[in-house]
This record gives C-alpha cells, sequence and structure tokens, in this order.
C-alpha cells in the first residue's frame, strides 16, 4: 500500500459509481455478518472463532481487488488507510481493556512460568524456520530489515487466539483458568514484540521529519496510549449511556489511532495502553463500555478483514512458504514448551488442553500485526508477511475447528465458546 498509487486517476464515471456500489454492498454484508442471527446459525453450526467466520470476508476483500472486478485498485485502498487505522486502533483498545488489574494477579505464577515457556519457545521457533527463509529470498536486505521482518512474524506467531474451542471461561474458584492465562499471557507478548519493532525500526522515508532515539519512541508511544487514556476516561465519565456514549468511544479510539499512524506508531499497542488504562482506572461505567466493545467489535473486524483480504498478493511463492513455515514454527515451538514445562514440573495441561493449545489459531491480534506493518514500512517481504500470516490463521482455525468436532482425535466439545459468545463475553 505504497503511496504513489494515490496519484492514480480514474477513468470513467462508470468506474467510480462501480466502486462505490461495490463498498456498500461489502461493507453493508459485513454488517449483516455481524447480525445476531447470523452469528445464532454459526453457533448453530458450531463454527467458533472469529478468522472461521470471517473467511468469506478475507475472500470478498481479495476479489475485489482483481484487476477484472476493481472494486478495490490500489488507490481506493490508500483512501480506505484510515478504515484500517481504527480497525486496528479498536482491536489494540479491545485486547488492552481485558488487562484489568483483577485478572493480571488471579494469574498464578506457575501458569505466567508456563506461558513465558510457551512464548519464549514459540518465538524462538518461529524466528529460526522463517527466519531462514528470509535470508534466502531477501539476500540483499540489511541487517535492520531482516531482524525487523522476523521479530514481526515471531510476534504474529506467538499470539494465541483469544475466542475458540481451546479457550475455557475466564474464572475457576476465583483464579483465572491456567489456559485463560497463557493466552492471554501471548496477546501481552505479542503487544510488546510489535511495541518494540515500531520504536526501535522507524520507517525511512520523506515523511518521517522527526529523528530520535528508539528509545524516546519507545517513551513516545506509552505516553502517547497513557494520555489518551486518561482523556477518554475523564470523557467517557460525563458521558450517559445511549447512542451518544457509542460515538464518544468509538469517536475516541479513532482519534488515538489516528495521532499514532501520523506519528508512524502503532495504532495496536497505543490504542491497548488507552485500554489498558481505562480498564484500571475507578470507572462507574465500565460495564457500558465492555458491553460496547461486544457489540462494535464485530462489524469492524468483518470491515478490517474485507480491507485486509484485498491486501493479499498471492502470486508469490515466499508469501505461501511462510504461512507453511509459519504454522510449522508454532506448533513445533508450543510442544517444545509443554515439554519443558513437564520436565520442571511447573504446569502442564490435560492431553485434551495440550492437543487443542498446540493447535490453536492465531487470531485477531496476529492478523493486525501483519496488516499493520503494511501500513508502517514498505518493501517486498512486507506482502509475503500478510499473506502468511493471514494464511497460517486460517490454517490453525481450521485445524483447532477439526479438532473440536473430533477430526484429529479430540472430544468435541466445541459448544462452550459458542456458549461464551451468546453471552457477550468479548472477541
Amino acid at each position: 500500500m505504497e503511496g504513489p498509487a494515490v496519484g492514480t486517476p480514474f477513468r470513467t464515471a462508470s468506474e467510480v459509481i462501480k466502486i462505490i456500489l461495490g463498498l456498500v454492498a461489502l461493507f453493508a454484508l459485513a454488517a449483516l455478518g455481524a447480525h445476531p442471527k447470523v452469528r445464532r446459525l454459526e453457533r448453530r453450526l458450531r463454527i467458533s472463532g472469529v478468522i472461521t467466520a470471517g473467511i468469506p470476508f478475507v475472500i470478498l476483500g481479495f476479489i475485489a481487488s482483481l484487476p477484472s472486478v476493481g472494486v478495490m485498485p490500489e488507490n481506493v485502498l490508500w483512501v480506505l488507510r484510515p478504515v484500517l487505522v481504527l480497525a486496528l486502533g479498536w482491536i489494540g483498545f479491545v485486547v488492552g481493556f481485558r488487562f484489568d488489574a483483577a485478572a493480571i494477579e488471579s494469574i498464578q505464577r506457575r501458569v505466567a512460568t508456563t506461558g513465558f515457556f510457551v512464548g519464549s519457545f514459540t518465538f524462538a521457533s518461529i524466528l529460526i524456520f522463517c527466519g531462514l527463509l528470509l535470508l534466502v529470498a531477501e539476500p540483499a536486505a540489511g541487517t535492520g530489515t531482516f531482524f525487523r521482518d522476523a521479530i514481526l512474524l515471531a510476534s504474529a506467531g506467538s499470539v494465541i487466539a483469544h475466542r475458540g474451542p481451546h479457550v475455557p471461561t475466564r474464572r475457576e474458584g476465583g483464579r483465572a483458568d491456567p489456559i485463560w492465562g497463557i493466552v492471554h499471557l501471548q496477546h501481552l507478548a505479542g503487544i510488546i514484540g510489535l511495541l518494540i519493532v515500531a520504536a526501535y525500526f522507524r520507517p525511512n522515508d520523506s515523511t518521517m521529519t522527526w529523528q530520535l532515539p528508539g528509545t524516546a519512541w519507545l517513551f513516545i508511544t506509552l505516553g502517547l496510549g497513557t494520555a489518551i487514556g486518561g482523556i477518554v476516561y475523564a470523557t467517557l465519565s460525563s458521558v450517559k449511556s445511549g447512542s451518544d456514549f457509542t460515538v464518544v468511544l468509538l469517536g475516541s479510539v479513532g482519534f488515538a489511532a489516528g495521532i499514532a499512524g501520523f506519528l508512524r506508531l502503532s495504532p495496536i499497542v497505543v490504542c491497548f495502553v488507552a485500554g489498558f488504562m481505562l480498564a484500571n482506572l475507578p470507572f462507574h461505567t465500565r460495564a457500558l463500555v465492555r458491553s460496547t466493545l461486544v457489540r462494535l467489535e464485530r462489524p469492524i473486524y468483518l470491515v478490517f478483514l474485507l480491507v485486509s483480504g484485498s491486501l493479499l498478493r498471492v502470486n508469490e511463492w515466499q508469501g505461501w512458504m511462510i504461512m507453511l513455515l509459519l504454522v510449522a514454527g508454532t506448533i513445533f515451538g508450543r510442544s517444545v514448551a509443554w515439554e519443558v514445562s513437564r520436565r520442571r514440573h511447573v504446569y502442564v495441561p490435560g492431553n485434551e488442553e495440550k492437543r487443542r493449545l498446540t493447535l490453536a489459531p492465531l487470531g485477531a491480534l496476529a492478523v493486525a500485526v501483519a496488516v499493520n506493518a503494511q501500513l508502517l514500512y514498505y518493501g517486498p517481504v512486507i506482502p509475503w508477511l500478510v499473506v502468511g500470516v493471514i494464511g497460517a490463521s486460517i490454517i490453525t482455525e481450521i485445524l483447532v475447528q477439526f479438532s473440536a468436532r473430533g477430526f484429529l482425535g479430540g472430544g468435541g466439545t466445541a459448544g462452550e465458546p459458542a456458549r461464551r459468545e451468546a453471552e457477550g463475553v468479548p472477541l
């Protein structure tokens, strides 16, 4: 999604009309996909993963970007850039809002240690598997570019989807369920990886006028998220429930994401910090914020998948190889982590839980990390990264759905995530 495409003009009025009607139809489908009846149908079919339910939208976005269709050409994608920035900020805000103090304190030390093993070994295995491919596929890339792309891939691959047959309810006897805690620690690891990359590997183009050390950008990111979290807190405290509250919350996230995009920082990280701040301040409308996030997250995410699908460039073999290596590295790293955890007598889930966690999908945050890289950086590897992460997310979702239905030797207990979604638990 590089800048020169902006200057490409539309040839005829009929082309403009086709694009407008096509976008209206696609966004209407996204709104329809968030309808309660559609979600009830998914639960009846035991489709519980957000990527699984969103695969048609990824495919529709890709079809819309084809030259023969022409609904989402490069210049339209550039115009839709703010939509992606808003969606990335919203995903980061939702993830940050889940990290309230009670949730963090309820994670046991042995679970945190196991989560560290899972994150570390998965990160290392993806670096090894995909790093070798990056060295072969792009030998002319500098050391900084290589490490940037490798860390982005490892950060995306280390994330485990928040919802699915592999994740039980949050609490169990007053404490966080161990699997729930491990999954959320992987989200935190992905956010930290993206924070480091966005701070220390700055884009090199004419739009960057500030030249600061990486550590300064890191503190700017954290400070910006904290300041915006305080502003959102003060603003929402004086707004009553209803449409005004929804507009203010959506506008606040859009404001935070827009500032992050202007400074070429990660909207995901800035809004994560803002959401974390809001979740941990005394807030009498916290339940209202949560219900608003649940109501708006699905349509925003489906629009995000539509635009993400249009970014796919499937005619290069490197993206498909990254997809396969990412799946292999993820499964291998998690398997090694369980073995190390078992030998150190820390925590090992049961055979059924371990199998599902090993095959667990990457989820929404992983796709967001890849698309965030598309907005921040240029280069031949970035489109490969987007194809690889989205493809790996789809493959791992399919694997865990098969596992939940017993096709891979599982017990077929996919009803719990569906029940959680029915109760309004955020994605």
